[in-house]
């Protein structure tokens, strides 16, 4: 790996951090409605539902990209995404898997 692969895991876990806290918190404001009866012929339900999805797709994204890296420079630890999956504090609401995950 070109550079300080520690550094590199180190950039890309504070990335994988906030990409955890901006799905949680787009999660967090959607309107229930939105999430209970999805429109597909309201672009508004379908905006919100892209925002959840879009969000947590990052996450998954920055959580492999992680993974791999910390593989490269061989750190056996659980990352940001595996630690906060394992141990969601108290007043989190878990975020949905993105359609077509699950």
């Amino acid at each position: 790996m070109a550079g300080r692969p520690r550094k590199m895991v180190a950039k890309v876990e504070e990335f994988e951090k906030l990409a955890i806290m901006l799905a949680m918190d787009v999660f967090e404001i959607v309107p229930k409605q939105y999430l209970d009866t999805p429109n597909p012929e309201d672009p508004i339900s379908q905006a919100w539902k892209e925002a959840v999805d879009t969000t947590m797709w990052a996450t998954i994204a920055m959580e492999t990209l992680g993974n791999r890296l910390r593989a490269k420079a061989g750190i056996t630890r659980p990352g940001p995404s595996e630690e906060f999956w394992s141990n969601p504090p108290e007043d989190a609401e878990l975020v949905p898997v993105p359609a077509g995950e699950g």
